[in-house]
């Protein structure tokens, strides 16, 4: 079979070499063979990280409910629309449209989601039966939350034991000591450690570093000088431009990509948009067409994040993935995965 030119993505960006395309088929599992003229379209990626996601919202999206268009009335713990419809669901309905997202989420090249999990133990309980029941290879990384806005230790342990982190929300919503206790727990559990920062309002950037989180979340309205000592502490910011649209909420990654901040993609609450991050990455594109190249955004949502989250999907000695998609370099449709 015919080798062709490609651009395949590595840790450096597009590289485009000579790829046979059998080659690819066999990466990707699939009998399809591109048509000649799509050739010069393909780009070759590894299976895409979705670093931000709340799929135990999906099953409102079904609901006949009109969704408040700021973040307080509708996601804010404990009594946003959110969390009060968490608590009067069934969890069968809950997992349905877990299972619904990750089905979303495997249709459309992720290979790996970052969940905050919602309901403590239970909730974490919930997405793990999403996953066996949603029949996929798709892997998690779950950070669950306390059931209460408030410190206990020993829930706090347990659910460490049972997740791989702890993802919180904004430390406007919190007693300080409460977060600073949980993220020492973590901490020394050796597991991850993520927050909500600057969302709605500017927070205290200083005391939300002194966390040493892992990774921060939005950072909509942090000033250059918060994003410059975002950077100066090698804390990545995940992204989820479609969310902060729908509140409203003014983007400036025009500015974080200025300063230099590590960048991830995530797509945020499943209630509101699709968990794809083809879409998220597409609307990205847009918004800043003459700010982020394709080779940008593709590394956010793959090699920077796999970092992140420890994972390895490379083959020796090559430049190909152990897996990989085939992504249409205009419409960002996937051609084979």
């Amino acid at each position: 079979m015919k080798n062709i030119q490609a651009k395949v993505l590595t840790e450096k960006g597009f590289s485009t070499e000579k790829i046979n395309i059998s080659e690819i088929i066999d990466r990707v599992k699939t009998s399809y063979i591109p048509l000649e003229n799509d050739l010069d379209n393909m780009l070759i990626v590894p299976p895409l990280i979705n670093m931000h996601t709340h799929i135990g919202d999906a099953f409102i999206k079904n609901m006949d409910v009109k969704l408040p268009k700021n973040v307080p009335d509708l996601v804010g713990p404990p009594h946003g629309l959110k969390h009060r419809l968490l608590r009067a669901t069934q969890p069968s309905t809950i997992i349905t449209g877990m299972i619904e997202a990750i089905q979303t989420m495997d249709m459309t090249g992720v290979a790996c989601f970052c969940d905050f999990r919602e309901n403590a133990v239970p909730g974490i309980s919930y997405l793990r039966k999403a996953i066996e029941q949603s029949h996929t290879s798709i892997k998690s990384c779950i950070m669950g939350r306390p059931e209460e806005m408030s410190y206990n230790q020993k829930e706090i342990a347990t659910i460490l034991h049972h997740a791989d982190g702890i993802g919180l929300s904004s430390i406007s919503e919190w007693e300080f000591s409460d977060i600073e206790s949980i993220a020492n727990d973590t901490h020394k559990a050796g597991k991850l450690f993520a927050i909500h920062a600057s969302e709605c309002i500017r927070e205290d950037i200083v005391k939300i570093l002194t966390l040493q989180p892992s990774f921060l979340i939005h950072c909509t309205h942090a000033t250059k000088k918060d994003l410059e000592l975002i950077k100066k502490n090698k804390i990545p910011i995940v992204i989820c431009p479609r969310s902060n649209h729908f509140f409203g909420i003014p983007l400036h990654l025009d500015i974080m990509k200025k300063v230099g901040n590590t960048l991830f993609i995530g797509t945020d609450n499943a209630m509101i948009h699709s968990p794809s991050i083809l879409d998220e990455i597409q609307f990205i594109k847009q918004l800043y067409p003459s700010v982020f190249s394709l080779e940008d955004l593709f590394l956010m949502a793959t090699f920077q994040p796999r970092k992140a989250l420890n994972l390895i999907d490379s083959i020796p000695d090559s430049t190909l993935p152990a897996s990989l998609l085939v992504v249409h370099q205009k419409s960002l449709a996937i051609m084979m995965g």
